[in-house]
């Protein structure tokens, strides 16, 4: 392959808000490509809601146009599942870009709305097709993907490396023995009352959304808020002696964005067990703790709480395994394997 200059980066971009795209932006930057991005999040029509089909046709149309206009030599997409088969065939017609696509969710689960059927019909038509999880590999080969390539949840360091301040008021507001950041599931929900059942007097907080029809039961009082991002998430990932990190069903047998970020804040993680997680990424009761039933979570919570000793030495050589898994060292690690001849910046 010839060198990679330019990339066009189309995903679910804001201006206003963080976003994942936002750190692949930054870490192609670092990496010293010149990056343009297309926003599949845009609105083409007034009442873009009730027009969907119309401005998701709209949105593949100004695509193939802004193929056109920057000639890119790699068009990276992140979860550009309203990107249709059709058009990606146009620009394998129109332009000489290798075409790479990441998929953060399952491309399989149709069931919850994380995929549907136009990314497995464009799976043949990626030069590289990358997941996070190595049990998704040989079904994605089947279901017709040239090449599969395994990309963890890589996170972004610019966020994580920044001086963080926190002032007195917020120590009061995150502080908490055991904390929760992250949405509303009722797998989550089933684990924290059992928690709460079993270890009334701890201090729990809870951040996220979708918690509000639980302010009434028996999680209410330690619902703290909604979702937090950061630099606020990683103020109550220090704050708390233990978070707490749920694997999704979708992620079970690997790992989320939490195996990273909370490590790479240098905070503690005790999180649901997964092979992945405790045999490839980290190191069971070295550099991770995990738990599989509710008499573990309580046992490690009890142990952890109590010895300060022991819970720094993991928190400090998480932090030291999470450093192999910066966006930028990772993005670059896959560019040089994908063929890539560009020199380190």
């Amino acid at each position: 392959m010839d060198t990679i200059n330019s990339i066009l980066l189309v995903g679910k971009i804001s201006s206003t808000a963080y976003t994942y795209a936002s750190s692949f932006e930054r870490a192609f930057q670092t990496l010293g490509y010149n990056v343009a991005t297309f926003n599949t999040k845009q609105h083409f029509v007034p009442n873009y809601k009730l027009l969907a089909p119309l401005n998701n046709y709209l949105c593949n149309v100004q695509l193939i146009r802004t193929v056109k206009q920057h000639k890119p030599d790699l068009i990276f997409f992140l979860k550009a599942d309203s990107i249709s088969h059709k058009t990606l065939r146009t620009i394998k017609q129109i332009s000489k870009a290798k075409l790479v696509h990441f998929y953060p969710d399952n491309p399989f689960s149709f069931w919850n709305g994380n995929s549907n059927k136009n990314v497995l019909l464009s799976l043949p038509l990626f030069d590289d097709f990358l997941i996070w999880s190595n049990m998704l590999m040989p079904a994605l080969e089947a279901a017709g993907a040239q090449h599969v390539s395994y990309f963890p949840f890589a996170y972004d360091q610019t966020i994580f490396e920044q001086e963080i301040t926190i002032s007195e008021h917020e120590r009061e507001r995150y502080t908490a023995d055991v904390s929760f950041v992250g949405t509303w599931e009722p797998e989550r929900a089933w684990w924290l009352k059992q928690l709460r059942k079993r270890m009334p007097h701890i201090k729990l907080a809870i951040w996220g959304n979708g918690w509000g029809h639980e302010q009434c039961g028996p999680l209410g009082p330690y619902i703290k808020g909604p979702a937090i991002y950061p630099p606020e998430s990683i103020k109550a990932f220090r704050m708390s002696t233990i978070n707490l990190n749920f694997i999704r069903k979708q992620n079970r047998t690997s790992h989320n964005m939490r195996t990273f970020e909370l490590p790479a804040s240098k905070s503690f993680m005790l999180t649901q067990h997964s092979f992945e997680q405790a045999h490839e990424l980290f190191e069971e009761n070295k550099s991770i703790v995990c738990f599989e039933t509710i008499d573990e979570l309580v046992e490690k919570i009890t142990f952890y709480l109590a010895h300060d000793v022991e819970r720094q030495a993991i928190i400090k050589r998480a932090f030291a395994q999470a450093q192999h898994y910066w966006l930028s060292v990772v993005l670059q690690n896959f560019l040089l394997k994908f063929g890539d001849k560009k020199p380190n910046p």
